[in-house]
């Protein structure tokens, strides 16, 4: 994703990368919590 710093002059910044290091500290108690599938009102489960 760039960020503009004027109209013609961006640099690139690497947010995936950013995301990705900043979650492998999160611990693994609240990572399984965060990806686990999500239930529903009526039984069934939201990924």
């Amino acid at each position: 994703m760039p960020i503009f710093l004027k109209p013609d002059a961006w640099v690139p910044t690497p947010l995936q990368t950013t995301y990705d290091l900043a979650y492998r500290g999160v611990p693994r108690r609240f990572r399984e919590v965060l990806e686990r599938p999500r239930t529903i009102s009526n039984g069934g489960t939201k990924p």
